[in-house]
């Protein structure tokens, strides 16, 4: 996932140093972290390769929010999911008792219906 870079007015372009530094306090924050050792040779990186490391902590930045969406927008659906189950439950409850009654009133109406029938045949 690549983010547009907007390029800067050169008067509002901090010093390769001042964006390193920056930097590090941003990966730092976010639990990435170099050796203090390693500190001044991060400092002194091309100004490329500080524009990329950038654009990949902004990536990376734009990435964890979309994911820490993504893990709400689950648990809410699952606790939308658990709420209709949960409501459904008496309704499949319900229905399984009146698919046995009618069942049962359908058998009644059969047999009635027989014994009407043997009762013409008998009677007439």
């Amino acid at each position: 996932m690549a983010s547009a870079v907007q390029p800067q007015p050169l008067s509002n372009v901090p010093s390769n140093s001042k964006r390193s530094s920056l930097l590090l306090k941003k990966l730092s924050a976010m639990s990435y972290s170099l050796p203090p050792s390693l500190h001044p040779l991060f400092s002194s990186l091309p100004p490329q390769v500080t524009s990329l490391v950038e654009t990949l902590f902004n990536d990376l930045v734009t990435t964890t929010e979309a994911y820490e969406g993504l893990v709400e927008r689950e648990e809410a659906m699952g606790d939308e999911l658990r709420r209709a189950q949960a409501s459904v439950f008496p309704l499949r409850k319900e229905n399984t008792s009146l698919v046995r009654e009618n069942n049962q009133l359908h058998l009644e109406m059969i047999k009635a219906e027989d014994e009407a029938g043997k009762r013409l045949v008998q009677g007439g």
